[in-house]
């Protein structure tokens, strides 16, 4: 697919409100997905977005300096992946595109998969990194109820092909720097294991 396609397409199911993904440049050569549940920021998309381009994640990140004040432990954490993992490229995305500061609030039709799906089809990365129990119970549904234990590596067909997937508990609360440090090693010794 190429990247005007994928404009397209991406802009007929990205939500109102929140970001469908976030990365550096084209997210068509993004290899690791790091998924959440849904964006607690609604930080405008769109405004950083361009072809030929692609996503101006350095340009994003001070918008959301701006209207946030701070980074989030999520997305300090995040941070901390996507350089640990570096050179390989990261798709940060949500199992939902809507944002809201607690799932609670998050509306029932807000509740959909679209985009998220669509990121799976034209992306089709090699590993997925799943964090927080409600994301991943979304994972293991869309890869036919497989269960993903914490911590351990599972290739499962997420609907198009198959990708290794790695569970963990949520990135904001439940792990410390270090421990966020020791996933990307992981994760980056996986993906150049199977290169």
């Amino acid at each position: 697919m190429r990247l005007a396609e994928f404009d397209r397409r991406l802009r007929e199911i990205a939500p109102a409100k929140g970001w469908p993904f976030v990365c550096e440049g084209s997210p068509l050569g993004c290899s690791v997905f790091l998924v959440g549940l849904n964006p607690r920021s609604d930080t405008p998309f769109w405004p950083h977005w361009r072809l030929p381009y692609g996503f101006d994640k350095s340009a994003w990140l001070e918008a959301y300096h701006r209207r946030e004040g701070r980074l989030s432990r999520t997305r300090h954490q995040l941070e901390r992946l996507v350089e640990t993992l570096a050179p390989i490229r990261c798709l940060e995305t949500n199992v939902f595109a809507a944002s809201s500061p607690r799932l609670a609030d998050l509306s029932r039709e807000a509740r959909t998969t679209g985009v998220f799906d669509f990121l799976l089809e034209a992306i089709r990365p090699r590993l997925v990194l799943v964090h927080g129990r409600a994301a991943r119970r979304h994972v293991e549904r869309r890869a036919g109820g497989v269960a993903l234990a914490l911590n351990e590596f599972r290739t499962v067909d997420l609907g198009n092909g198959s990708i290794d997937v790695l569970a963990s508990r949520h990135l904001s609360y439940q792990l410390s720097a270090e421990d966020c440090r020791r996933l990307g090693e992981r994760i980056r010794n996986r993906v150049a294991s199977a290169a």
